[in-house]
């Protein structure tokens, strides 16, 4: 998808990547909360699955006629591609792979707080129902899919690594204090909190895979990119829920989610800076 808008439009495809994702979590939310309403005969949570084996169909199709990209088709025309991209990658890229990891770290990490973390940690900070704590977790990711295409055009003005810069060193100054409000009895500062936690996050997953693509040329991009996020994802977005609740428990201090974000968030800031990111985003 980026590479087929173009360089001129990278950051806008880069954000519809991002907005996608967080619609498809929007969308399950809704099937699940409708397949078991109480009015809903008992077999209706099969339902969901008949819809997801609909997916199936869908996937194929868009696989079947989906067609590489113009930068790929004229690697292939000039044979300027690679046998084994992977191989290929290790031994002449790696410092665009630990840049990539390093980034990626702070994507992960908010996948895991705002998919899996986040609906238990308000029943247990904030002290509201599951149902509510489900509503404001579909109210923050709401605020992201209306904030990332905004983001994708202000990416597409004054570059990626700029936007990722701006939103990870706000999330490491503003983490702790959004989820110190998460602490707090009044309502309206959990709801605003979850607002601006939801467009801060949309501002670092917007440019990300579009920035991604630019650390590694077409011939190995796909095996670079997909390594390092899929690593990144795995370590930090599969486990930061487990962690969380464990560092919570030992230490029974309810801002530790706020610090966690706030540390992976400055590893960002970090190697964002380093000249070396300028060397290969120009190469």
């Amino acid at each position: 998808l980026i590479e087929h808008f173009g360089p001129k439009r990278r950051g806008f495809a880069s954000a519809l990547v991002a907005m996608a994702g967080t619609t498809g979590c929007l969308l399950a939310m809704a099937v699940s909360s409708v397949c078991l309403h109480p009015s809903m005969p008992s077999w209706g949570w099969r339902l969901a699955y008949l819809l997801g084996f609909a997916l199936v169909f869908v996937g194929f199709f868009i696989r079947r006629h989906v067609q590489e990209s113009p930068e790929f088709l004229r690697l292939q025309q000039t044979a300027e591609t690679v046998a084994s991209p992977f191989l290929y990658m290790i031994a002449g890229y790696k410092p665009a792979l630990v840049i990539s990891f390093l980034t990626a770290l702070v994507g992960g990490t908010t996948a895991g707080l705002m998919v899996a973390f986040l609906p238990v940690h308000l029943q247990n900070t904030a002290g509201i129902s599951v149902h509510q704590a489900l509503l404001l977790q579909a109210y923050s990711m709401g605020c992201f899919v209306l904030a990332a295409p905004l983001w994708g055009m202000l990416t597409d003005k004054i570059g990626e690594r700029r936007v990722l810069q701006i939103t990870a060193l706000f999330m490491a100054v503003l983490a702790v204090p959004l989820f110190y409000q998460f602490t707090q009895p009044h309502f309206s500062a959990t709801v605003i909190a979850l607002g601006i936690l939801g467009v801060l996050v949309a501002g670092f997953a917007s440019p990300l895979n579009g920035f991604l693509t630019r650390l590694f040329p077409a011939k190995i991009r796909f095996s670079g990119v997909t390594f390092a996020y899929g690593l990144a994802m795995a370590l930090t977005g599969g486990f930061t829920p487990l962690v969380m609740t464990a560092l919570i428990q030992n230490f029974h201090e309810p801002l530790i989610p706020g610090f966690y974000l706030s540390f992976v968030a400055c590893i960002a800031v970090f190697t964002l800076s380093r000249p070396i990111v300028t060397r290969i985003m120009h190469a």
